[in-house]
């Protein structure tokens, strides 16, 4: 049956539609937080939670973007969140966009498109200050929250969030201008 159908039916309530959209995703799903938390009795409870997340918030799902990504980032999100619970500070350090980029995705045009997004935005990251540079790095591509990166760099959590919103705002800025 056709994906965009699934979602359809799934967002009017109908449980074996998703059933079938987790038929069709677990498998790389699983094999990606597997990758990420080197622990496949974990992964089995990420996958459940990444699912349930996924049911949960299906109407904020844009159609426009390829499903497989969303449920993607989803599952990124479950595993950092459980390794932030857990203290997996170091697992968290290993994160980057290069590793999410690696993550499996069948379709070869999610990947490219995913990629390419990681690409753009570690370039626009790279090219800010030095002041925002390093708190954009540690939150975005290291996984860090606010309060450890105060930590990290000895600063008040106040000044971590306005270099970031000022970061974010300036990625947006350089990227409205390419």
């Amino acid at each position: 049956m056709d994906e965009k159908i699934l979602i359809e039916q799934s967002l009017s309530g109908d449980k074996t539609a998703f059933n079938e959209l987790f038929r069709i995703y677990s498998a790389q799903i699983k094999r990606s937080l597997i990758h990420l938390s080197n622990n496949e009795f974990d992964s089995n409870d990420l996958l459940q939670e990444t699912f349930i997340k996924a049911f949960i918030n299906l109407k904020s799902y844009n159609s426009k973007y390829p499903f497989g990504v969303w449920l993607m980032a989803i599952a990124r999100n479950t595993f950092l969140d459980y390794a932030r619970k857990n203290k997996l500070k170091n697992k968290i350090l290993t994160i980057d966009s290069q590793k999410v980029s690696e993550m499996e995705i069948e379709d070869n045009d999610d990947a490219a498109l995913l990629n390419e997004r990681n690409e753009t935005l570690d370039e626009r990251i790279f090219s800010l200050d030095e002041k925002y540079k390093i708190v954009m790095e540690l939150r975005y591509n290291k996984g860090l929250s606010y309060k450890d990166i105060a930590e990290e760099l000895n600063m008040p959590i106040s000044t971590v969030k306005t270099r970031i919103a000022r970061g974010k705002s300036k990625v947006m800025e350089d990227m409205k201008e390419k």
